[in-house]
């Protein structure tokens, strides 16, 4: 009886290692998945270059100087871009601070000159509609605290059309979509006090 015992045991014993056995050579012949790079409806691969966006006023994370906030002149800082794609239509400079209180504050919705490698200091440039209700550049002014300020580039494969009113972010960032061709970004940060 015991030797019956036993050899019920062994069965039971020798079962449960093939079965893990089996599932772990499953799992060691299962070849990781590969992820789908991003498509446009055409099909096409989309591949986003990358620009480069500088300031003079101050480097990427470092603060704002006071001059270009609402402390200060209010005015924008110097732009430096380099590495634009030759068959950019069209530039979309946006500014916005996604550490607001009531979500992302937009600050500046402006169409660059695709032939200038720079935006001065005080850019009289075509704008849209930012979040203080008005056109053109609105500097870092934040309730409290630090934010971070985001200076977004884009460069497009389609000229900007014209609006009947001034565009808001949203209106532009539709007509983006699926023409960016490349991007970049430099961010200033700004705590008044």
């Amino acid at each position: 009886m015991r030797s019956f015992f036993l050899f019920i045991i062994f069965i039971l014993l020798f079962g449960c290692a093939s079965q893990q056995s089996s599932e772990s050579k499953t799992e060691q012949s299962a070849e990781p998945k590969e992820v789908p790079k991003p498509e446009t409806e055409n099909g096409k691969i989309e591949e986003v270059i990358s620009m480069k966006l500088t300031s003079p006023a101050f480097k990427h994370g470092e603060n704002i100087p006071r001059k270009y906030t609402c402390d200060g002149e209010d005015i924008n800082p110097p732009l430096k871009i380099s590495d634009v794609p030759t068959k950019t239509q069209s530039l979309v400079l946006i500014v916005d601070d996604p550490d607001a209180p009531m979500g992302t504050f937009v600050h500046w919705v402006a169409f660059l000159d695709v032939n200038k490698n720079e935006v001065p200091e005080s850019a009289n440039l075509q704008s849209g509609q930012n979040d203080f209700g008005r056109s053109g550049y609105g500097g870092p002014c934040p309730p409290s605290g630090q934010h971070t300020y985001r200076f977004k580039l884009y460069a497009l494969d389609i000229g900007m059309p014209s609006f009947v009113t001034r565009p808001t972010k949203a209106d532009i960032e539709y007509v983006m979509k699926d023409h960016i061709i490349a991007q970049a970004e430099l961010d200033g940060e700004y705590k008044r006090g």
